[in-house]
């Protein structure tokens, strides 16, 4: 009895060193520590996007909320959750992200689709752990397919995400989504 209670004890502590994927839902503990930005890396990041939408002549955070379609013909990425505030999404924890993705000239091709958390060189590609959200419009939702993920842990603070679709035409769509989460 004494060395299976010293055995549980052991896997116990050994359970709270290791970080773990379910801490954030989507990242572990190290993984955020890579991609959360500071501040001014916060806004120069968002600052070289507007530069290089402006250069190719993209509006970028325009009126429409959510779309950025470098292509005319790429599908239509639509962020329906959280909320556009000016330059970025603001999220607060528990996390509600409600994406629709839509064709344009030809049906979305879903197993193209990747998603990934980035931060300069270090990227994470979350594409198998935002899946399982995937799911077909219900009534009313104008998409082919949606993700609808709620997110009961998130770390708190400023995370650059990115999604990248095709269509079955290979017509690409990348769209950055840059999130602010807070505790509520």
């Amino acid at each position: 009895m004494r060395s299976m209670l010293i055995g549980f004890i052991s896997i116990s502590l050994l359970l709270l060193q290791v970080p773990s994927v379910f801490s954030s839902g989507f990242f572990s503990a190290d993984e955020i520590q890579q991609l959360q930005f500071g501040e001014e890396d916060w806004v120069d990041e968002i600052y070289q996007y507007r530069l290089d939408q402006n250069k190719s002549g993209k509006s970028g955070f325009g009126i429409t909320r959510g779309i950025n379609t470098p292509t005319e013909s790429g599908p239509t990425v639509l962020i329906m959750h959280p909320e556009r505030t000016g330059d970025h999404y603001r999220a607060f924890i528990p996390l509600r992200l409600l994406v629709y993705f839509k064709g344009q000239k030809a049906p979305v091709d879903i197993d193209s689709l990747k998603i990934k958390g980035k931060r300069g060189f270090f990227t994470v590609d979350i594409t198998e752990r935002t899946k399982k959200f995937l799911r077909h419009p219900q009534q009313g939702e104008d998409a082919e397919y949606v993700i609808d993920a709620k997110i009961p842990k998130i770390g708190a603070g400023r995370y650059l995400i990115v999604l990248t679709v095709a269509d079955t035409a290979g017509n690409l769509n990348e769209q950055k989504a840059f999130l602010e989460v807070s505790k509520n």
